[in-house]
């Protein structure tokens, strides 16, 4: 019974040094958001319309909620850019 308790006190305090050591390591995915200039919607067809209304040109990644994420792609300042029905729903736009 003892052995039981310091083996799980050991263990604890051994992923709180690695925690203080380390500190919390964000996902792959964590990417820096988008400007609120730079608009994504679905249009009523299934197809993603990203629009960049920012001063200056924006490469961007369109995130997609349950289907694989869209390539990264540079939007010059003013334009925009239409993806064909992808897979899944749009999430978020993050910059590359």
């Amino acid at each position: 019974m003892k052995i039981k308790k310091r083996t799980s006190a050991v263990l604890g305090m051994g992923a709180a040094i690695a925690m203080s050591m380390f500190g919390a390591v964000a996902p792959a995915s964590a990417a820096t958001l988008a400007p609120s200039c730079v608009i994504a919607h679905t249009l009523s067809n299934g197809d993603v319309k990203v629009a960049n209304n920012c001063a200056k040109a924006k490469r961007i990644k369109v995130v997609m909620a349950w289907g694989p994420d869209l390539a990264c792609w540079t939007i010059g300042a003013g334009g925009a850019a239409i993806w064909d029905d992808p897979l899944g729903r749009l999430d978020r736009v993050v910059l590359c």
